[in-house]
Formats: structure tokens, C-alpha cells, sequence
């Protein structure tokens, strides 16, 4: 019996080990600000090439005959996303399925101001996904959380602070999403230069008042040490991070490092996972060990909730969750917590219960059913009004920009 209850338990065990924690991750930053790189030194191989955005922006003006601002501001390329999918395993076999989405050619136009929208509407478009989800009938079993989780916003250290895009970015972005800003290429910092640029974010990051991941307080836990965890990691934001696509040996070990050729020295190797130069290791343990339940669940109970809320009421000024409020579990397609009693329970199955006896049971269901068909109008509603007022804006702009060519040639005839 007992060697019966130990296969059982082992077949368990592989059976949990099999299916992968998804997590969903955005990267994003201006070209030439090393995301690709990023990418490739967080999953332990190169999955994506670098210089994507340059490419691209190569192969659209090789055939334009001159690149002054007219022409420029004429054709701008829109920012594009690229996804991959990544299976990471750590030692202890638990499996991470991350969803990547990288941002190509962000903030290289004149107006960035659509890059942002884009993003965000990108963001929100796995919310409405979930929310249409819930408010389904017969739910589907096998619905994908594709709601991202985490977006690391990666910040060019100029030594003044945040630049215009990268507020107005992070701010917009932070009502949807879980932001961590990261300082790109530190290793062209001197350690004092590295202090300033920190500083000098974290104090424009508060000054606009932009909604990053803070990290003491979405913790849920009492835990003196963990607090105090969450205490450092709030004092390392921006994280500074060092990339690198090459694996050398060094001392007879293969580390992934960045080749620096020195005067007296020679070639001198840096490890991106060396503390004393970066929080690469730090990002990377907060990110697939420490905190991506964290992410998921503040993501769910928090971000995901305001925003259902809203929809819902037509409202857009809810305030956000307390951290310790948990929203009803009836129905709900929320994929963090792996191990929660209903884990083997369909979609169908995690509908409202209602009494199957007689007319209450009828009556019961026809109600449900009228509370659900009132919240897809809602819905509706809302999103037609929208693409009403993009409709008006964009008619709005068009007549305008005929008003400004009519000008253009009047004043061509009159010279």
C-alpha cells in the first residue's frame, strides 16, 4: 500500500512539474538601448538578434532619396512588437513559460505620443480578453492568461534624470502594468556616475508622481526578513543591468561577461552576474524567484481589478484595491495561484453555484443570465463611444491638415 501511495505521489509530483508557470513579460526602451541583449542574458541563451530596430529603420530609408525632417516627419515607421516564447527550468525542475513581447522602434519618431497608445492599448486589450472571459456563460477551459505582468522599462542614463517620453511612458503604462525601470549599459558608468543617475530618477519618478512596482508596499507578508528584503530591493530601484550575448572562459569557467581591451592589462573579462557591477542577479531572482507570484497577483487583485471596475461602472477615477483585498474567486480565470484548491477545476465548473430546485433554481439562472447580458452592454457600449471619438478625432485632424494644405497653396500661388 504504502509503495502504491509513494508512485502516486511521484506521478503527482511530475505531473505539477509538467505544467509550466506562465509569466508575461514587456521589455521596452528606445533602439540601441540593449533590450535584445537584456533578453538574451535573462533566459541563459541568445534567443532573439540584436539591432532590430537599426535594421528595420536601414532597409525603410536605404531608398529615400533625401532624409531631411519634412520627409522624416512624413513617413515615421510606428512602433512594432515582437514575441517569443521561452521554456526556462530551473534545478529543481520547476518549469517557467515566458512570454516575451519586445518593443521595436520605440520613441524614434518626432510624435511618440502614438507609441505609447499603442502599447497601452496592447496592454489593456489582454484585460478586456479576461473580462469578456468572466462574463461568458460557458467559459472555455482552455482560455490564456495573456495579461503581462511585468514590464521592464529600460532608461538611457544622461545624468538628468527622466526624460519627457520616459515619464509620460511609465506613467501611462503603470495604471496597466507592474513597472520596474532599469538603467541600460551601467558598465559605461563610473560608480559615482551610477549614483547620480539613480538618484536623480527615483526623485523624478516620485516627483511626477509615476506608479512603479513598489515593493514594500504590494507585500503581502509579515515577515520581518521579507520586509526587509522588499525594503532593499525599493532602495536598488532603478535597477543598473549589464548585458551581454558572449561566453567566455574564465579560470576555467563559462561566464557570460563583456570583452574590454586595457592598455597595461590586456583583455579584461566582466561578469554580468558580478553584484559589485550590477543588479542583473538581483533582477533576475525578483523577477523568476522571489517575486513572480507576486507580479501575477497584483496584476490580478489589483491593476486588472481597478480596471474591471471601471469598465464595468463607466467610471474611469476608481481608486486602486487595498493589497489585502480579495476579489470573489467565482468564475475567475486568474492562473497565479498554482496551487489553490480549485486548480483542478474547469471554467465550468467555477461558475456561480445557484440552487438547482425548482423555480428558484429558473428563477436564479434568469436573473445571472440578465446581470450578464447588462454588463457585455455596458461593455459594448463603452467601446463603441470610444471608436466614436477616435472616429471624430481622426475626422477632426483630417480637416485640418486640408485646411493647412489649402494654406500651403495659397501662399505657393501668391509667391
Amino acid at each position: 500500500m504504502s509503495s502504491i501511495l509513494a508512485a502516486n505521489s511521484d506521478f503527482r509530483k511530475k505531473k505539477q512539474l509538467k505544467r509550466s508557470i506562465v509569466f508575461n513579460l514587456l521589455i521596452a526602451g528606445k533602439p540601441g538601448s540593449g533590450r535584445s541583449t537584456l533578453i538574451n542574458s535573462l533566459c541563459g541563451r541568445n534567443i532573439v538578434q540584436g539591432g532590430t530596430s537599426f535594421s528595420k529603420l536601414d532597409k525603410f530609408y536605404n531608398n529615400q532619396e533625401s532624409l531631411d525632417l519634412e520627409d522624416i516627419s512624413k513617413n515615421e515607421i510606428p512602433v512594432s512588437l515582437r514575441h517569443e516564447i521561452v521554456e526556462l527550468e530551473d534545478d529543481h525542475g520547476i518549469k517557467i513559460q515566458l512570454n516575451l513581447t519586445d518593443t521595436i522602434n520605440l520613441n524614434n519618431n518626432l510624435n511618440s505620443q502614438p507609441d505609447i497608445e499603442l502599447i497601452k492599448n496592447f496592454i489593456t486589450s489582454h484585460f478586456d480578453d479576461v473580462l469578456l472571459e468572466e462574463n461568458r456563460l460557458k467559459r472555455n477551459p482552455r482560455f490564456k492568461d495573456s495579461r503581462i505582468h511585468v514590464c521592464l522599462y529600460l532608461i538611457e542614463p544622461t545624468g538628468h534624470g527622466l526624460k519627457e517620453f520616459d515619464i509620460e511612458f511609465m506613467k501611462n503604462i503603470g495604471e496597466r502594468c507592474n513597472v520596474l525601470p532599469i538603467i541600460c549599459k551601467s558598465d559605461t558608468l563610473t560608480e559615482g556616475e551610477l549614483k547620480l543617475n539613480k538618484r536623480l530618477i527615483i526623485e523624478d519618478i516620485k516627483y511626477h508622481n509615476i506608479p512603479i512596482y513598489d515593493f514594500v508596499a504590494t507585500s503581502n507578508g509579515d515577515d520581518d526578513e521579507e520586509y526587509e528584503y522588499n525594503e532593499y530591493l525599493n532602495g536598488v530601484l532603478p535597477f543598473s543591468v549589464i548585458g551581454s550575448n558572449e561566453i567566455y572562459q574564465v579560470n576555467n569557467e563559462e561566464v557570460r561577461g563583456r570583452k574590454y581591451e586595457h592598455f597595461t592589462e590586456g583583455n579584461i573579462i566582466l561578469d554580468i552576474e558580478d553584484a559589485t557591477k550590477s543588479d542583473f542577479v538581483t533582477l533576475r531572482n525578483v523577477l523568476f524567484i522571489s517575486h513572480l507570484n507576486d507580479f501575477k497577483e497584483y496584476t490580478h487583485e489589483i491593476l486588472y481589478e481597478k480596471y474591471r471596475t471601471e469598465t464595468l461602472s463607466g467610471s474611469s477615477n476608481v481608486p486602486l484595491p487595498s493589497r489585502n483585498y480579495k476579489p470573489s474567486t467565482a468564475g475567475s480565470v486568474n492562473e497565479t495561484k498554482e496551487n489553490s484548491n480549485n486548480e483542478n477545476l474547469s471554467m465550468e465548473e467555477q461558475s456561480v453555484e445557484v440552487d438547482e430546485n425548482g423555480d428558484n433554481s429558473y428563477l436564479a439562472k434568469e436573473e445571472q443570465i440578465r446581470l450578464e447580458e447588462e454588463k457585455l452592454k455596458q461593455f459594448e457600449l463603452r467601446i463603441q463611444n470610444e471608436l466614436l471619438m477616435k472616429r471624430q478625432e481622426l475626422l477632426k485632424r483630417e480637416e485640418e491638415l486640408r485646411q493647412i494644405e489649402k494654406r500651403l497653396e495659397l501662399e505657393a500661388q501668391m509667391k
